[in-house]
């Protein structure tokens, strides 16, 4: 599967940031770019959802670490989608990096996460 990458803004301050494909090194700077872009717009939610990625590497754990560090800095949430099962979520629970980034299910169940008041 091709690389692609999709922003959208949900409204009330909320952006998903979409990939499909392999995410790595040589692909991690349109990701890094894409979540700059809309933490720095003022995003007070940013879904990164992984559920098209078919493959991501350590380089993707940086960018989304470092997105979540610039977004709460503004008081910003950083959310992540990588279904169980998944490479996405293989790589991301072998890296531990539940305990920085929330992982989560489902598109819905993210929203729902940096969508609550406080």
């Amino acid at each position: 599967m091709e690389f692609k990458i999709a922003t959208a803004d949900l409204g009330e301050g909320i952006f998903t940031v979409s990939v499909a494909g392999e995410v790595d090194l040589a692909t991690a700077p349109e990701l890094k770019e894409a979540l700059a872009d809309v933490v720095n717009s003022g995003a007070q939610g940013v879904l990164v959802d992984l559920s098209n990625a078919t493959f991501i590497d350590s380089t993707v754990v940086g960018v989304m670490v470092s997105a979540r560090r610039r977004a709460a800095e503004s008081g910003g949430a950083v959310a992540v989608v990588a279904p169980a099962g998944g490479p996405p979520a293989r790589v991301l629970t072998l890296v531990g990096i539940n305990d920085v980034l929330p992982l989560h299910e489902t598109r819905d169940e993210a929203l729902r996460t940096i969508s609550a008041p406080g």
